[in-house]
């Protein structure tokens, strides 16, 4: 069994996904991680050198290298979902779940990070409604199921998460 993290920008993938298997004491892996590590730079700089396109290539390799493994979790970057062909690498015998917030509170959050590069040449939290208005319909189409983060206690999602995929 494999658990998937799917979501926008700011859901909380990378923290409930560390917590989680530190929980159930299994291996991690953050996509967005292991891309960084294999292109040698941070993902803003590699985007701004090489465009959106060959990012999502890279993405691509990360998770069909992972296709195989089990017993993980994986957290995704918020446009994995827009690649049919990963998520068919990621759904093989997995649980995908889909960690939602509230616009108001990603744009919150986003507003105070620099680290991300906007993906569509304007203000990251100007793009927020467009990009996760044209997002939403895939993360519901590829999740088993969804959690909302905008207000979380990390103890009571790690038990939900433990029921609903029971593990």
């Amino acid at each position: 069994m494999r658990i998937i993290f799917i979501g926008y920008r700011c859901t909380g993938k990378t923290v409930l996904s560390k917590a989680l298997a530190k929980k159930l004491d299994i291996k991690r892996f953050s996509t967005d991680a292991m891309i960084e590590e294999s292109i040698g730079t941070t993902i803003s700089k590699y985007v701004e050198q090489n465009g959106w396109g060959k990012f999502r290539e890279k993405e691509t390799e990360i998770i069909k290298s992972l296709e195989n493994e089990d017993n993980i979790i994986i957290d995704c970057g918020g446009g994995v979902i827009e690649n049919e062909e990963n998520m068919i690498s990621l759904r093989k015998n997995s649980k995908i779940i889909w960690l939602k917030s509230t616009i108001e509170k990603i744009k919150r959050l986003i507003h105070g990070d620099g680290t991300r590069p906007s993906l569509t040449g304007g203000s990251n939290v100007d793009e927020i409604d467009i990009i996760y208005k044209r997002r939403e319909p895939l993360y519901l189409r590829y999740s088993d199921f969804s959690i909302d983060t905008t207000d979380w206690d990390e103890e009571a999602f790690i038990q939900e998460l433990i029921d609903k995929t029971e593990v």
